[in-house]
């Protein structure tokens, strides 16, 4: 498949931290006053956010799930399922720091990990896992990294410390990560 290039913001579009009229400029790139990136501008604009007022967290990451399934060319429950599995590398990793303290990001080894945990406890059984993994084209990590850069421009999720999209790759491999062991049982 050919690789299209990011879609510009084709109507007047103010940067949410600057003002700065992002209208021309690529969804995917920065504001070019102050850096902030134009997607969080963009997804706040089609939540129905005016630039003034307080993000409903609810409604902005409803619509960032949309955008980023539109932008990826991925089905929207793909990129929920990666930032669902996300948080559950969360609860599930031990505090950092004090009593109550929780992890701010999650790394990209454990994350592929938790996909297969999460995929297991979702669906209940390593054939319904596989399959749907398999229908959203999650099968490597390269397809986790293209969808966790996503969420991070979003500020949907936090990215581990110093790691990128290229961090992903070869972390997670469908089919070693869950393997079938006797196809006609499950």
């Amino acid at each position: 498949m050919e690789a299209r290039p990011p879609p510009v913001i084709e109507q007047d579009l103010s940067c949410r931290r600057c003002g700065y009229n992002l209208r021309t400029l690529e969804i995917t790139a920065r504001c070019p006053e102050c850096g902030f990136p134009n997607l969080r501008t963009y997804i706040a604009a089609e939540a129905g956010v005016a630039p003034d007022v307080p993000l409903n967290a609810t409604a902005v990451a409803r619509t960032a799930m949309l955008v980023l399934a539109r932008l990826l060319g991925r089905n929207v429950d793909a990129i929920h399922f990666v930032a669902s599995a996300y948080r559950f590398a969360l609860r599930n990793r031990p505090a950092s720091r004090g009593l109550f303290a929780t992890p701010a990001s999650v790394s990209a080894a454990d994350l592929c990990s938790a996909i297969a945990d999460y995929a297991l406890y979702h669906y209940g059984n390593r054939r319904d896992a596989v399959d749907t993994l398999r229908f959203w084209r999650i099968e490597g990590g390269e397809d986790v990294g293209q969808i966790v850069a996503g969420l991070v421009e979003a500020g949907l999720v936090q990215p581990a410390e110093g790691e990128s999209p290229a961090d992903f790759v070869g972390r997670f491999k469908l089919d070693e990560l869950l393997p079938l062991v006797d196809p006609g049982r499950e």
